[in-house]
Formats: C-alpha cells, structure tokens, sequence
C-alpha cells in the first residue's frame, strides 16, 4: 500500500505474508523504489523484528521523508469471515 499527499510517498506500508515477515524482500523492495520515498532510511535493527516494538514503524524518523511500517494482517480470519457472509447470504436466498 503506498499513500501520497503531495511530491513523495508520505507512507510505504507492508503487510499480509512476505511484507510482514520478510525483512529481506522489505529492504530489496526500499532500495528499488527509494527515489520516490524522499530519502527514507530502514532502521535494520526494527526492520529485522518486523517492527513489533515500534508499532510498527521500520524507517529511520527523518522529519519530511516517508514512513515505512509493518501492519499486522489475518488472512485467514478474513477469509472465513467471507465464507461466512456468503454462505449466510445465500442460505437465506
């Protein structure tokens, strides 16, 4: 998910999976893309630990740059939540 209010990316979230557990493919995909990010700079350190004791926030704080986090997800809670308003839905029909 990226968020932009104006000339760079204001955030860089990653989630779901390989985003929030691959430390790896997180720093590759920054250093791809760090021309739109306005110079962020991951912080290994909180980028490593999947940002779990930061609330999230892997990125070094450089005031006007991008933030980058690490957002927890339920795959599988959603799907079955689906599942269900489905097979709700259609029970009823």
């Amino acid at each position: 998910l990226v968020v932009s209010c104006g000339r760079f990316i204001d955030a860089l979230v990653f989630t779901a999976g390989i985003g929030e557990n691959c430390p790896l493919i997180r720093s590759l995909t920054i250093e791809k893309i760090k021309f739109l990010l306005g110079g962020v700079q991951l912080n290994d350190t909180l980028n490593d630990d999947n940002g779990k004791r930061t609330s999230g926030i892997i990125s070094v704080d450089q005031g006007d740059g991008c933030t980058v986090l690490v957002v927890p997800s339920d795959e599988e809670a959603m799907i079955c939540s689906e599942c269900e308003r489905f097979f709700f839905i259609n029970a009823l029909q």
